[in-house]
């Protein structure tokens, strides 16, 4: 995945806003057409309870807002999903996959467990794509924002 550049060159937006998840949950759907193909989601997970066996979340594409939404692409061979199996607390990772579709979410797919519980935001970021203006070669600006 590029470096990204969060102050300047980045695309996205909260899938899943801060919430308490008690069942599979999708996120909202993020505009993604001004991003390069490499997509991460970042989640956030607050307190996870004790009953909970079983939760995956995934990033998932589609082709339009009200299209069927599929599984990203792998990066070198792993799922752009995380699964979790045990209780505890304030815990951060990152998932990664491959876009090809214009529309990406964050979505909490499978959620198992007696007591099913957790706490959890998670967001999508992409870097951005360089627009070229007339007379301008393209590339990045590596300069801190103004």
């Amino acid at each position: 995945m590029p470096i990204l550049d969060f102050v300047n060159e980045d695309v996205g937006a909260n899938s899943l806003t801060p919430q308490n998840i008690t069942q599979a949950t999708a996120g909202t759907q993020v505009d993604l057409s001004n991003g390069e193909i490499d997509t991460a989601a970042y989640i956030d997970f607050g307190t996870v309870a004790a009953g909970l066996t079983s939760l995956v979340v995934q990033l998932e594409e589609a082709v339009t807002t009200g299209a069927s939404w599929t599984i990203m692409g792998s990066i070198a061979g792993v799922a752009p999903q995380a699964s979790f199996t045990t209780s505890g607390s304030c815990v951060r990772t990152k998932i990664k996959g491959l876009r090809t579709q214009r529309w990406g979410r964050v979505n909490a797919s499978t959620a198992a467990g007696t007591t099913i519980s957790v706490t959890l935001c998670a967001g999508i970021v992409a870097q951005g794509r360089f627009i070229a203006t007339s007379g301008n070669q393209g590339g990045y600006s590596r300069s801190p924002a103004t």
